[in-house]
């Protein structure tokens, strides 16, 4: 679900569930912390391995158990490696 849709759907009241992804980069290794709101989830990935990211995403859904149609919020603090993890 992109960020249109998310806000097409809270505007129709829908109850969209959210998953909150927080990183920490750095050289070697990033951080992960993932949450459903209530508990959290800690993962460590390879450094701008991308596929070790949507994987960690993945069991973070399975974990907290959502299935279908989420949106996902992220947020690290930018530094050297700008906003292209965002994109």
């Amino acid at each position: 679900m992109d960020q249109k849709q998310a806000e097409q759907a809270l505007e129709k009241g829908a109850q969209v569930p959210v998953l909150y992804v927080a990183f920490e980069l750095a050289n070697s290794t990033w951080k992960m912390a993932c949450s459903d709101g209530g508990k959290l989830r800690h993962v460590t990935v390879t450094a701008r391995d991308l596929m070790q990211v949507q994987g960690a995403i993945l069991g973070a859904r399975r974990h907290f158990g959502m299935g279908g149609e989420i949106c996902i919020v992220s947020c690290y603090e930018a530094g050297r490696d700008g906003f292209w993890l965002h994109r």
